[in-house]
């Protein structure tokens, strides 16, 4: 009996290992060949680029993957890469999408400003600019006109031009932001459009130029980074000869006051006051030197002697030289003969 019980086990054991081996051998039939993959290289970020980045060549790698139609729509040319920005953040080993960049040529303006600037448009003419031979990629500098004003018969602003922005970078001519698109025609438009590059501290004066004043712009030399602090010239400048004395102008007046002056010397000679009148007429032929001083706000006739000749009781050598009949009717911007002190 105990025999018969050993040889069921014995059995029924070696049942189940047979069992066994036919499932597993059945399991391995139905498994199909597994066929190759192909490879193929793609190019990816070699680093996560920020937004409005310049991709240049070290920030592209190539990598091996799997054929997939996931890669379908990636750029696999470097040329079409580099050179172009990113218009969004591109993630370390994510492919290039042609729509996640922007060529510099194309409208994105936002691209070409620089930190801390602003892009700002001015309208000027052919006269206040440069008879639209400005291009983009040029630099300026703006000069403001302002005319006179005044307010209860005083001037309180005089008529100036001044040199307030210095090189400052021309994004674009109206709507061109190349150099090759500019104006190549011989007829200059009556009034276009200037986009400057302008310090965001200096944004709010150019606009506030532009609305009281006029604009024109000052071509620069490409390569001259130099910049200088201009004293504005006002009215009176431009009748006043660089040494500081009366302009050819002012001369012809003063030389025909000279020559009233000595005939009425020889019409006196004649009534017999000769030799004093003679003695006055030498003193009209010598030629008097002026200086010039703008009158500021404050000044009083006795300040402005004690501050040019030395002494304040001789503020009647300025009254008398301008006709002034009331020392104390001066205002701020008139301009003011200085005789040379004798």
């Amino acid at each position: 009996m105990k025999s018969t019980q050993q040889k069921l086990i014995l059995i029924a054991f070696l049942l189940a290992v047979l069992t066994a081996a036919l499932g597993f051998m059945h399991l391995r039939s139905l498994e199909a060949p597994r066929a190759e993959t192909e490879k193929i290289g793609i190019l990816v970020a070699a680093e996560t680029i920020p937004p409005r980045t310049l991709i240049e060549e070290n920030m592209i790698k190539e990598i091996e993957v799997e054929d997939h139609s996931l890669f379908v729509n990636y750029m696999n040319q470097r040329e079409d890469i580099v050179g172009q920005y990113s218009k969004e953040t591109i993630v370390a080993n994510e492919g290039f999408y042609r729509d996640k960049l922007v060529d510099e040529s194309q409208s994105e303006l936002s691209l070409r400003i620089p930190e801390n600037h602003r892009a700002l448009s001015i309208g000027v003419t052919g006269g206040s600019g440069v008879a639209h031979l400005i291009k983009a990629g040029d630099f300026v500098d703006v000069v403001v006109y302002i005319a006179e004003k005044e307010k209860n018969e005083e001037i309180i602003n005089p008529q100036m031009a001044k040199m307030f922005l210095q090189r400052l970078e021309v994004l674009a001519i109206d709507k061109q932001m190349n150099r090759e698109e500019g104006n190549s025609g011989s007829e200059v438009p009556g009034g276009f459009l200037i986009t400057l590059s302008v310090p965001i501290h200096q944004v709010e004066v150019l606009v506030l130029a532009e609305n009281v004043g006029n604009l024109d712009v000052a071509l620069r030399p490409l390569d001259d980074e130099n910049t200088q602090d201009t004293p504005g010239a006002l009215w009176e400048q431009l009748s006043i000869n660089h040494s500081g004395v009366l302009a050819e102008e002012d001369r012809d007046k003063d030389y025909s006051e000279e020559e009233n002056d000595e005939n009425e010397g020889e019409n006196s000679d004649q009534t017999g006051e000769s030799d004093e009148i003679s003695g006055e007429g030498a003193s009209n032929n010598t030629e008097q030197e002026y200086t010039y001083y703008v009158v500021k706000q404050g000044d009083t006739l006795s300040n402005i002697a004690r501050d040019i000749y030395g002494d304040y009781r001789k503020y009647i050598l300025i009254q008398e030289a301008n006709n002034i009949e009331d020392q104390s009717l001066i205002n701020t911007g008139q301009v003011l003969k200085i005789p040379a002190e004798d």
